[in-house]
């Protein structure tokens, strides 16, 4: 699944506009390093997004919007992240889970994760965040079909959207 994360400017115009492209990030989850990340830094806004939206961080189609006070709390955080991956070693190795295809043993999936990568992308989102608090904007985290929306990525012509 992708995720993203940005700057927006007004609240209230979410629903159809995408993210400015010089101010998102996003992930992919898919067995690959940036997943590993993801794992990594997601279970500290866990707590938020059950709060705000009712499911986790790591669920389909989820906007969270976060502004206020509310970014302060988010600045705070990546803050203890800092503090709490900079113990990590300089390089280690992750266990993201397992696969099994019919007919196959089951196969384990480690990746192989850089602390200063770790800590570059909390550096990006806590500037997000601080950028987003300073200009009174909102910043929003999304995934599954908010994805598309906030990337505006175009569907295939005659795709049947539901809503």
């Amino acid at each position: 699944m992708k995720h993203v994360f940005g700057v927006f400017p007004e609240k209230k115009y979410i629903s159809n506009m995408p993210l400015p492209i010089s101010s998102r990030f996003s992930f992919e989850d898919w067995n690959t390093q940036e997943g590993g990340y993801f794992d990594l830094i997601a279970p500290f806004f866990e707590q938020l997004s059950i709060q705000k939206c009712g499911i986790g961080l790591k669920s389909i189609n989820l906007l969270l919007v976060i502004s206020g006070n509310e970014l302060e709390a988010c600045i705070g955080i990546t803050n203890q992240m800092l503090i709490s991956f900079s113990t990590y070693e300089k390089v280690w190795e992750y266990y993201q889970g397992s696969e099994k295809a019919p007919n196959q043993p089951e196969k384990q999936i480690y990746l192989t994760l850089h602390r200063l990568r770790l800590m570059a992308i909390i550096k990006w989102l806590r500037r997000y965040l601080i950028e987003a608090r300073d200009s009174g904007y909102c910043f929003i985290f999304g995934n599954g079909v908010c994805y598309r929306m906030l990337c505006e990525i175009k569907l295939p012509a005659g795709t049947i959207v539901y809503s």
